[in-house]
Parts: C-alpha cells; sequence; structure tokens
C-alpha cells in the first residue's frame, strides 16, 4: 500500500520511522530500534514506481513546545511535494 500510494505518507512521532511500513519481512516490533533510531520525531516518505525510487524527509522536534513549528515545516514540504 505505502509503495504504491501517489500522495506522500507522514509517519508521525515514528522512531523506526517507515521502514517496518515499507519493509518488506519487517514489523514494527522486529525493526532493530537503535539502527533506525535518527533522532527524527516525523517522516514524510513518498514512493514512485514508475521513477523506481522512493524518498524520505525527516522532521526534528527539540521541544515540545514547539510543534506549531514542526507542523509548518511538514506542511511547506508537502506543498512542495505535489504532483
Amino acid at each position: 500500500m505505502y509503495k504504491n500510494s501517489k500522495m506522500p505518507i507522514i509517519f508521525f512521532d515514528s522512531t523506526k520511522r517507515h521502514f517496518p511500513f515499507t519493509s518488506e519481512g519487517l514489523t514494527y516490533e522486529t525493526a532493530h530500534w537503535e539502527a533506525l533510531n535518527n533522532g527524527s520525531h516525523t517522516t514524510i516518505y513518498l514512493s514512485d514506481n514508475d521513477a523506481n525510487r522512493e524518498d524520505a524527509w525527516y522532521f526534528y522536534l527539540k521541544d515540545e513546545k514547539e510543534i506549531d513549528i514542526l507542523y509548518k515545516e511538514i506542511f511547506q514540504k508537502i506543498e512542495t511535494l505535489k504532483r
């Protein structure tokens, strides 16, 4: 499902980012946490089957009080991804 989507998919507050959802045979429980944690809070994932590529953008939240800044950055990125 994720690799066939024409829309960007947002993984909000996922320490394991998009990998457990887009990697065949990997689940959230079996994904090795330490290797997948890059400190990001949110990931935008976009797959383009026609171009045979996957892209991911990572967003970081330094302070819970700055959640509005995080949302703004996410929405700005989504705006640039419109097809």
